[in-house]
């Protein structure tokens, strides 16, 4: 897919944020775009059929299918236009702002990508398997295996005492009887 166009859409929800550079008229000049709040307004607008797709940043849009429409909605791809890098620096770190801005504005387009891998890689879905549950419930497991453990040498203990007490009794009562 090298654009919009390629795909039957006629309506396309975006964000605000996304819109306001007017480069995504570019990527589909026969679709219709409707600008909506947020990523979640636009997707809420997919679901419902109200528009054929949306546009959004690839981390952010996988997030927000996996958490609320399952296989409801799925990715169709990149729309032709990559997000750029930023970073949030709080208000007293405001100083920085210009030395970030110059050194992702040198950093090498291969580091910017291995940055999107790693913001992409840490929002999926962590995969948890058998062997994942499996360990969460093993020291559970020890802590009842002990328990039965100390329960059932509690409970054999007097058992043994007691079949001695009758066997010394019946041993006493043969030499004591005449």
């Amino acid at each position: 897919m090298k654009n919009l166009d390629d795909l039957p859409v006629r309506r396309v929800s975006v964000s605000e944020r996304l819109a306001a550079d007017g480069s995504l008229v570019n990527l589909a000049p026969k679709a219709k775009f409707i600008v909506v709040r947020n990523l979640n307004e636009a997707l809420d607008r997919v679901a419902s059929g109200e528009v054929d797709a949306a546009v959004g940043d690839l981390a952010a849009v996988d997030l927000a299918l996996s958490s609320r429409f399952d296989d409801q909605l799925k990715i169709l791809g990149p729309a032709g236009k990559s997000e750029s890098i930023g970073f949030a620096l709080r208000p007293e770190l405001a100083g920085l702002v210009p030395l970030v801005d110059r050194a992702l504005k040198a950093m090498p387009e291969a580091e910017k990508q291995k940055i999107n891998v790693a913001r992409q890689a840490a929002l999926a879905q962590p995969q948890s398997g058998w062997s994942v549950n499996a360990l969460r419930l093993l020291p559970a497991l020890i802590a009842i295996g002990v328990v039965l453990a100390v329960t059932l040498r509690a409970f054999v203990l007097p058992q043994r005492e007691m079949s001695r007490r009758i066997e010394t009794e019946e041993a006493l009562a043969t030499q004591l009887s005449f």
